[in-house]
């Protein structure tokens, strides 16, 4: 099979980490046998840049036999609508369904407009992938007849258990110190990262010496180090698709504290050492004092998300291209 993947993010040298999930999907299906094009399209660079991309789609069309064409984000979509003889897959990754928010939640005007747009590209579409199940309720009616779940997988070889005392070495990381990594840009509303600290300067008046290891914008390789390095994780995001956080923490081992957004819950499972809260500060400190009380032990996630290995995510998402031909 041959397609054509036309996405908004993707990794770089100079922003290794954006997009990696899209990466490691377009990896793992090469990896299957197949032959895949990509198209990034630059949007950190210029808001042009997804006018100059319906060239860029048409071109690729005319040049190369695609049977399936999958655009990564909503926007990314867009450029993709004037091709219709090739099906049309679209992958929604989360803000192009719920828009972005201001620091307090509040989501943002101008924001919701354009994820609303976005929501209706699906109408076009042959099949539409969507991370967890709030996300679909989101979509158009007409369009969740062909949606389906399918949560980005990760990759069990990059993100695995490993020995914390040589992985802090590596990283220059206190051997006495609980360290809760937190993998976003603090400066996110978004990622609401005031509801973490607040409650390490809670846990701190009790006497437990914690510290956020804030790690953004890294290559994958070094936020697999961390994750082998510290204590635990927290997610603090007003809302979430389904987030990879979790799941690299999990096949890490890693114990973590989330609040319940997105399809957390499920991912969680039944996994020892995970604990989802409410978004209320009393509910997130309660659920950040159990992490610190499980006392950076391994968890038990890799085992509880086995089905979310990148190679059988990548088997779901090709049978997926197959029944867009249909």
């Amino acid at each position: 099979m041959k397609i054509l993947v036309v996405t908004n993010m993707f990794p770089t040298p100079e922003r290794p980490s954006h997009g990696s999930f899209v990466g490691s999907q377009v990896q793992s299906i090469q990896e299957a046998g197949h032959e895949v094009d990509v198209i990034h399209i630059r949007g950190d660079i210029s808001k042009f840049e997804y006018l100059k991309a319906f060239a860029s789609v048409r071109r690729a069309v005319r040049s190369g036999s695609y049977d399936v064409i999958h655009a990564h984000y909503g926007l990314s979509a867009f450029p993709c609508l004037p091709v219709r003889r090739v099906p049309l897959v679209i992958s929604y990754c989360g803000s192009d369904i719920f828009g972005h928010t201001h620091a307090d939640g509040r989501p943002k005007a101008g924001s919701a407009a354009l994820a609303w747009c976005q929501r209706q590209a699906g109408r076009f579409a042959d099949k539409v992938i969507v991370k967890s199940r709030e996300m679909a309720t989101r979509l158009p009616a007409c369009v969740q007849a062909r949606t389906e779940v399918i949560p980005n997988g990760v990759s069990f070889d990059r993100f695995r258990p490993g020995d914390k005392a040589d992985a802090r070495d590596a990283l220059g990381l206190s051997p006495d110190v609980f360290y809760v990594l937190f993998p976003y840009a603090p400066d996110r509303p978004r990622k609401n990262f005031a509801l973490l600290e607040t409650a390490i300067e809670t846990l701190r008046g009790e006497g437990c010496w914690i510290e956020a290891l804030v790690m953004h914008e890294r290559p994958p390789e070094e936020l697999a180090a961390a994750m082998r390095a510290a204590d635990g994780m927290a997610l603090t995001s007003f809302w979430e698709g389904s987030p990879n956080a979790i799941k690299e923490a999990m096949a890490s081992n890693l114990p973590l504290v989330a609040v319940d957004v997105g399809d957390v819950r499920w991912l969680v499972g039944k996994a020892e050492g995970c604990f989802v809260t409410s978004l209320e500060q009393e509910g997130f400190t309660r659920g950040l004092r159990d992490l610190h009380a499980f006392g950076g032990r391994p968890s038990t996630g890799r085992a509880e998300i086995d089905h979310l290995r990148l190679e059988k995510v990548a088997d779901r998402v090709v049978g997926l291209y197959a029944s867009a031909q249909k």
